[in-house]
């Protein structure tokens, strides 16, 4: 007989390998509702003020393992010039990073299925995203949210280096 699971079971995992860390620092699901500055504005459509897109060219760089992801790409002093860049939205496999697969009803290669949720750490690939971008005085004051379409499997988000 199996013990059942519990959040000692995963002590010293990896984040993405543990099933009890889902959404540390993540709003609960909802839909999503964009504020306007008068019902008028609402009414009509179209673009908020209080929405900034950030799709278009980041700062892009990939690796097959996480122990080879550069771990101090999000402080401010890091030089991403050499790195490459890539649309977003977009699927890195699609943009010459990786290889595309598609499941129809199985685990990606890297799942371990007879212990589940390890992963192959050796086939793990990790992308690198970095982005400048500025508020401007206007926000000041205000709750900002970023809101991510899609990610898939784990992502760890830094603003201004924290």
């Amino acid at each position: 007989m199996r013990k059942p699971c519990t959040p000692d079971t995963f002590a010293g995992r990896e984040d993405w390998e543990n099933p009890y860390v889902f959404g540390r620092n993540k709003e609960p699901g909802h839909e999503l509702a964009l504020p306007y500055d008068d019902c008028a504005g609402a009414l009509q459509g179209g673009g908020s003020p209080w929405r900034l897109v950030l799709d278009g060219r980041w700062k892009f760089h990939w690796v097959k393992r996480p122990e080879d992801r550069p771990v101090d790409f999000y402080r401010e002093d890091f030089s991403v010039g050499r790195w490459g860049e890539i649309t977003v939205p977009g699927v890195w496999q699609l943009q010459g990073y990786d290889m595309p697969y598609y499941l129809a009803q199985s685990y990606p290669p890297a799942i371990d299925t007879k212990d589940i949720p390890h992963i192959d750490h050796a086939d793990n690939p990790v992308g690198s995203y970095r982005r400048e971008f500025v508020l401007t005085e206007q926000w000041a004051g205000r709750r900002i949210f970023l809101h991510f379409g899609a990610v898939k499997s784990a992502f760890y988000l830094w603003i201004n280096g924290r």
